[in-house]
Order: C-alpha cells, then structure tokens, then sequence
C-alpha cells in the first residue's frame, strides 16, 4: 500500500486487509510506503503497526514525495518483500469480507 495523506481512509483500509486473515486461512503482511504525507498519516500507520505488530511493516524510502506510480513500484521491486501473491491496495479501499479467499479459491481452480 501506498499512503499520501490518506489519514481520513488508511485506517479503515488497514482493517479490513487484517480482517482478511481469519476467513482466507492465510498469512497476510501488510507493507506501506508513505510518499511523504503531511497530514497524520504516518502517525496513524505507526499506531496501527503497534496494534497489529506482525502484520504491518513500514517501508521507509529516503526519496519522500515521487508520486503513486512511482512509490508502488518502489514496493514492488523491494527486495525486503518477498511473498507468493501481491495485491496492491490504495488507501482508501475498503475490501471486501473473504476478498483473498475468494480470490485464493478461484486462482487455484484456474491453475489445475
């Protein structure tokens, strides 16, 4: 996830990808990046971090401010993330109860 003075939406978009893990019977990480936010959305991340602890990780880029498509990308290519499958989420998306068991269950009937 990428954040930009998202302090109005993040929090609730966090919740709902950690809602994630109980019905989809996966591990979730949650990875953000904020692009350099003047608001509280930092702040609010932090403390979300504290509360959920394992499944948020913080990535702190030196470059601020690159804009959406560049601060994804940056996730992206990020060699501290490794995982079988990527979603990528704004930060004002609210997801969908079961939204990656849903997914998991249709992918795997694709690939048989």
């Amino acid at each position: 996830m990428s954040t930009y003075n998202g302090e109005k939406y993040v929090e609730s978009q966090v919740r709902s990808i950690a809602h994630q893990v109980v019905p989809s019977n996966v591990q979730v990480r949650v990875y953000i990046r904020d692009d350099g936010s003047t608001d509280r959305t930092l702040e609010i991340v932090k403390s979300l971090k504290r509360q959920f602890k394992d499944l948020i990780t913080i990535i702190n880029e030196p470059e601020g401010n690159v804009g959406v498509k560049a601060s994804f990308f940056s996730l992206l290519v990020s060699h501290s993330i490794n995982a079988d499958y990527y979603f990528l989420s704004d930060q004002d998306d609210i997801w969908d109860e079961n939204k990656i068991g849903i997914f998991l269950s249709k992918f795997d009937k694709l690939s048989r």
